[in-house]
């Protein structure tokens, strides 16, 4: 756990969750380094700010703020990019959709009626029927076809957020 109430956490470096660990941070980041998730939890209450975030294996990274970390799967994560605060996340996501595992949460955009209404120049932009926008910058070749959003299954008090999975592309024969 690293908390210094008010105060803002300098990352120049790596602050990592190694599989089944999590790492809780209650302050601020200004991020000029890496955030890892490799296989564990990676929490970060407050507002991260630049940088780089990544997540391996199983790992969940979890943005509970607005977050400007670029965000990258690496080759064959299986983890989950867990955002918030959704419509404050203006980082990039790469890497994303190289299987049925990989997703993204937005634990506060219900799900009810929840749709991707374009994908253009790499940015998702989905609506709800509650009338909630949220747009994604999502790096790589993705289709508005091509995203799946289903309920996330975690009731938060006021709605279920959405899931979003990109299967890949079946390989041609």
């Amino acid at each position: 756990m690293v908390d210094t109430a008010a105060n803002t956490i300098i990352n120049g470096g790596t602050m990592a969750a190694t599989v089944s660990n999590t790492l809780f941070i209650g302050s601020k980041v200004s991020n000029t380094g890496t955030l890892v998730a490799n296989g564990g939890l990676i929490d970060c209450a407050g507002s991260v700010t630049g940088g780089k975030a990544v997540i391996s294996g199983g790992g969940i990274l979890d943005f509970g703020a607005a977050s400007t970390a670029t965000t990258t799967f690496a080759t064959s994560a299986t983890g989950t990019l867990l955002l918030e605060d959704s419509a404050q996340y203006t980082g990039t996501v790469s890497g994303f959709g190289a299987n049925l595992t990989q997703s993204i949460d937005l634990a506060d955009f219900d799900h009810t009626g929840a749709k991707a209404i374009s994908f253009s120049s790499g940015v998702l932009t989905l609506k709800n029927t509650a009338g909630q926008v949220v747009h994604l910058h999502i790096a790589g070749t993705h289709t508005l076809a091509s995203f799946i959003l289903s309920d996330d299954g975690n009731f938060n008090g006021t709605d279920d957020g959405t899931k979003i999975v990109d299967p890949p592309v079946p390989a041609k024969s």
